[in-house]
């Protein structure tokens, strides 16, 4: 049984290798979100550090086929916690928590 489930496992590795498409991997740890937010009486900018983003390539072509990136809503930082509980609110956090972007 052990050979079957390395064997499967190695042929899978092999076709994903092999495939015209690959899933991008991204370094979160040497990656940077931030969000500039306009308001009324002035600008500030936002970090996120905890997001989920998938870049789908066509390795032949060297092309990008598919991207989805999100994430939850409190997840995004200011520096200053009375300025991200405004923002959840003015974000309607309760009724749409979470941003997805195709």
């Amino acid at each position: 049984m052990k050979k079957l489930i390395g064997i499967i496992t190695l042929f899978t590795t092999v076709l994903t290798l092999c495939g015209d498409e690959q899933l991008l991997q991204i370094g979160k740890a040497q990656s940077k979100v931030e969000v500039v937010v306009n308001v009324t009486a002035h600008t500030f900018v936002a970090s996120l550090e905890n997001y989920d983003l998938k870049i789908t390539v066509d390795t032949e072509r060297a092309k990008i086929i598919n991207t989805e990136f999100s994430f939850d809503f409190k997840e995004l930082k200011t520096g200053k916690k009375a300025r991200d509980k405004e923002m959840l609110k003015w974000e309607e956090y309760n009724k749409y928590p979470n941003c997805f972007l195709f």
